[in-house]
């Protein structure tokens, strides 16, 4: 039978439930509390034994040796207490049969013996009992003996969990490391290939150089022939230029180093001046090229001699690869608040498995293709790249060989641009005539360590009529504040040496004066919900991931500037959208108990810059007289776990608990290991942190377990309460 206790501490007869094929350390992982197994065969001992343990853990019985060999196989205890002398089998027969038992081997046994046969006690720990108690015994001896085998044995568990867990990492890098050596071989391969496709490229033409320059030293051409060798010289010059103009840009690609005149742009005549540039390479192929442009898809932020080389790329990358008296098109239309450029053909086409891989850099589908058609194969990794400086994209559908290729351009429009410049369209209510633009005299710094984007923000921003001033580094932003304070800081979070959310932590450590208060939005290109969440929490009062579409940009900067100035923005902001952002909503308060004072210090200092009320204490007992005093005011405790002066952790969570069942706790440990052996979320505590902590998750942490808890505090249902298990100590 199996003891189980109630919230009252009594004692109850339950069946044991069916039990699955599963392993034993599943079995126990399931369970909440440890099992241990009791054989004894006096009923008042058997009584006692399970009266002593029961508040403690579940309890199961049987009456002898067998008895207990076929109950340990079926419920898999945590321990077995056995007496020793027992009819049918003894304990000294259940040990070595347990240990005889595959999984039960390691299953911890602790004897109780009423003999004093030292010979007996010695044999006994040789043949697998970890311990023996005498009878009498102590009950507080016997549940300290318990306590220690079975926390040993959980202990133990996670110990192998852990270790199959990292035998598991160990293999997975194992793999992983196969996996680069694969890939390292690959891009050597891609290297080798791409130069033996440079050298092809650099060396046809020169040879056709050389050979007409000989033949013209010596005069053998007539008037004809001498006029075709310079023309044939001077396009292969040409070629020559555009090998290296792609070798260049693709060297300032890699180098971050690639520079765009931002301005406001007119497509049409840009996408014109390509076609017309590529026409005489279609009509040297016989193919047809159709077009279409809309004269009212409106302007865009964008470079005119860059974007012109995007469409002569794709134009050209056509031409190329569709046979002799084939079709091109391009297609120039807006579609919404974008605008797309749409170049489409009836060429070779490209295989399904290229088409994730036809905009890197240094590929083509395979060596034929090469040899065929020539290139590099860096037009469309550089189309790509350029397209997204353009705050763009681009993409390349494919049905399959031979049947054609679309690749299709996507721009935003400028969101605030002069009602004159877009024919008889009215403008929408969220565009702003180009004489009023959307930031006009807004201080916005911008601090962004990757300098084509830095560079594409500082000129987006001045365009809408901000004064802008840029940083690569938080290090300078820091620097730029002491001396001019920005109406908005815009910062990215991936940056090298100090991040966005060390520049947050010190701008906001700064003098009122200094700009502490400015509204910060963070622009990343971690763009999880999970990376949201944080940076909310972490106090960003913004946040947009990259690529953004740049009126949404200039919009969220021009909110945070009228919020901050008190002025009506378009939202309010509510008590769940503050607790989203991490902050405290209502004055609430917490209760920090941790020794080491710098510790203290940091997570009060953290709890209190995002708007809690912090009481402090240095110790476990002194933990408790705050609690006392200010009990019904307390909305969550933050403690240590275990190395408190004192009471621990855990003692804490049951005083706490014993008073205000409502009251989350979430406990900090320097251990890993720690919170599973103590099996911290039975103990009542929603979340243990490991040290050292991000202030950030700190303040995630906090929020989220009052969030909770608030959730939780809906109206009983009728019948009452549940019934919840008590923890009492002294």
């Amino acid at each position: 039978m199996l003891q189980s206790s109630t919230p009252e501490g009594g004692a109850n007869l339950t069946p044991t439930p069916p039990q699955r094929s599963e392993g034993s350390g599943a079995r126990r992982e399931a369970r909440a509390r440890a099992l241990v197994l009791v054989v004894e065969d006096h009923p008042e001992m058997s009584r006692l034994l399970v009266d002593t343990l029961a508040h403690d853990y579940e309890v199961a019985t049987a009456v002898n040796g067998r008895d207990g060999l076929e109950k340990a196989r079926t419920l898999r205890p945590d321990l077995v207490l056995t007496d020793v002398m027992m009819p049918e089998m003894g304990g000294d027969e259940l040990v070595r049969a347990l240990r005889a038992e595959g999984e039960l081997a390691s299953t911890p046994i602790l004897v109780l013996t009423a003999k004093l046969d030292q010979d007996l006690r010695v044999r006994l720990l040789r043949e697998g009992a970890q311990d023996y108690v005498l009878k009498p015994f102590s009950v507080e001896e016997l549940r300290v003996r318990v306590g220690n085998l079975v926390t040993m044995r959980r202990a133990r568990d996670v110990l192998q969990q852990t270790l199959a867990s990292q035998s598991h990492d160990v293999t997975a890098l194992a793999e992983m490391l196969s996996e680069r050596q694969e890939e390292l071989a690959a891009a050597s391969r891609a290297k080798d290939e791409f130069l033996a496709t440079l050298s092809h490229e650099l060396r046809t033409p020169v040879t056709g150089m050389l050979a007409w320059l000989w033949m013209l030293r010596r005069g053998h051409l007539d008037q004809a022939a001498a006029a075709r060798a310079y023309e044939t010289m001077e396009g292969s010059i040409r070629s020559l230029v555009r090998i290296i103009d792609d070798l260049l840009d693709v060297s300032r690609i890699i180098r971050g180093q690639l520079r765009l005149e931002v301005q406001p742009l007119s497509l049409v005549p840009v996408v014109q001046s390509a076609i017309d540039a590529v026409r005489p390479a279609a009509d040297a192929k016989q193919i047809r090229l159709e077009t279409v442009i809309d004269p009212e898809a409106g302007p865009v932020h964008g470079d005119p001699a860059r974007f012109q080389q995007v469409v002569w790329n794709l134009l050209m990358n056509s031409i190329k690869f569709t046979p002799a008296g084939g079709r091109v098109w391009l297609r120039l239309a807006r579609y919404g608040a974008d605008v797309q450029v749409t170049v489409r053909d009836t060429g070779i086409g490209i295989a399904r498995e290229f088409l994730p891989h036809v905009f890197e850099r240094f590929r083509q589908a395979d060596g034929g293709t090469t040899r065929e058609h020539g290139g590099l194969g860096l037009g469309l990794a550089i189309v790509r790249h350029l397209v997204e400086l353009h705050g763009g994209t681009v993409s390349a559908e494919s049905p399959g060989r031979e049947q054609g290729a679309t690749f299709t351009i996507t721009l935003p429009l400028i969101a605030a641009r002069d009602p004159a410049s877009n024919g008889t369209r009215p403008a929408r209510e969220e565009e702003r005539p180009a004489s009023t633009p959307l930031l006009q005299g807004l201080r916005v710094l911008v601090v962004e360590d990757e300098p084509l984007t830095r560079e594409a923000l500082t000129a987006l921003l001045t365009q809408a009529g901000a004064e802008v001033g840029a940083s690569a580094s938080a290090a300078h932003a820091l620097e730029v504040l002491r001396t001019w304070k920005p109406a908005v800081l815009v910062a990215d979070i991936a940056m090298p040496d100090e991040d966005g959310y060390t520049l947050l932590r010190k701008v906001r450590a700064l003098g009122r004066e200094e700009g502490r208060d400015v509204p910060v939005l963070a622009l990343t290109a971690h763009a999880r919900p999970e990376d949201r969440e944080r940076a909310l929490a972490a106090g960003f009062q913004a946040y947009l991931a990259k690529p953004v579409d740049p009126p949404t940009l200039l919009e969220a900067i021009a909110e945070l500037a009228r919020t901050s100035a008190g002025l009506p923005g378009r939202r309010t902001s509510t008590a769940q959208e503050d607790r989203r952002e991490g902050t405290a909503v209502g004055n609430e308060t917490i209760l920090l108990v941790e020794d080491d004072l710098a510790n203290r210090e940091y997570s009060r200092a953290v709890l209190e810059q995002f708007g809690y009320r912090v009481l402090t204490a240095r110790s476990g007992d002194e933990g408790l007289r705050v609690w006392t005093a200010h009990r019904d005011e307390i909305n969550l405790v933050v403690t240590d776990l275990v190395m408190l002066p004192g009471r621990s952790g855990v003692q804490v969570c049951h005083a706490v608990h014993q008073q205000r069942a409502d009251v989350p706790v979430i406990t900090l440990s320097g251990y890993p290991l720690v919170a599973e052996m103590l099996e911290a979320g039975r103990e009542g505590m929603v979340e243990c942190l490991q040290k050292p902590i991000e202030p950030e998750d700190l303040a995630t942490a906090v929020r989220r377990a009052l969030d909770r808890a608030q959730a939780s505090r809906a109206p009983e249902p009728p019948d009452g309460p549940s019934a919840k298990t008590r923890w009492a100590f002294s």
